[in-house]
């Protein structure tokens, strides 16, 4: 489907509009945008009445599932190489059907000089967030590290991760873990190792998300998003492996 259908659905979803109106949203001249609206009636999406314009039956029934398959659309194209090679099994139906709402994001590339350090875009927004919530599958010195000095600064946080993870911090890290365990500011919560759920860091208005490949490697690429869709999606799925937690008990 064009863009400019697209645009129109979306447009149609909020009301209907005559022609005028359409033009006058889109800046387009009648040239090209009634092709458009010929396709859209064709296919029965959209009718006619009167000279105003608006979704069918059938395009109200609809929508909502093409508006996903739209914005799932636009995710894979736009980082067609990453999603080929992730896995995505461990994701629950109703978080896997509405993917699209990563739509708006961009794709972060560590290099070889600051593969263990904290994506630079994401430092400012950890450092003034208020609430910092982590789903970390794997083990990462510099977490550990900010964690510690975030929830000393009074964020309240809280860490989903894995009894594996746990085991390796405890083995490099114990005073840190320590000291993260008797934080005011800290939950930790445990979750079975066979769930191998995606990365997940989200501050008030700053998500990063990382998933695994096929094989099970977590390579050097992580989405980044402000957008309101994508941080929502994010909570809702911290908030879907929370409830399948168990809070740490101690070391």
């Amino acid at each position: 489907m064009s863009e400019k259908r697209r645009k129109l659905i979306h447009l149609l979803k909020d009301g209907p509009r005559d022609i005028d109106e359409i033009k006058s949203t889109f800046n387009v001249s009648s040239r090209l945008i009634v092709p458009q609206i010929k396709q859209l009636e064709k296919q029965k999406i959209i009718i006619e009445n009167d000279g105003v314009f608006q979704l069918s039956n059938i395009g109200e029934l609809l929508i909502d599932k093409m508006l996903k398959i739209i914005d799932i659309n636009i995710l894979l194209e736009k980082d067609k190489d990453y999603w080929e090679k992730r896995t995505l099994n461990s994701l629950p139906p109703q978080m896997y059907e509405k993917i699209g709402d990563l739509k708006n994001n961009y794709l972060y590339e560590y290099n070889i000089n600051n593969v263990l350090e904290i994506p630079p875009p994401f430092y400012p927004h950890l450092v003034k967030t208020n609430h910092y919530f982590m789903l970390l599958p794997y083990f990462h010195p510099n977490v550990i590290r900010e964690t510690l000095n975030i929830t000393k600064n009074g964020t309240k946080t809280i860490l989903l991760t894995t009894p594996k993870v746990v085991r390796r911090i405890k083995k490099e890290f114990r005073e840190d873990l320590t000291k993260l365990i008797n934080s005011p500011n800290l939950e930790i919560r445990i979750l079975d190792e066979k769930t191998k759920p995606p990365a997940l860091f989200i501050t008030d208005d700053l998500i990063l998300i990382g998933f695994a490949t096929e094989e099970g490697v977590w390579d050097d690429r992580e989405l980044i998003s402000q957008d309101e869709k994508a941080l929502n999606w994010t909570q809702e799925l911290f908030i879907y492996y929370k409830h399948m937690s168990t809070p740490l008990s101690g070391i």
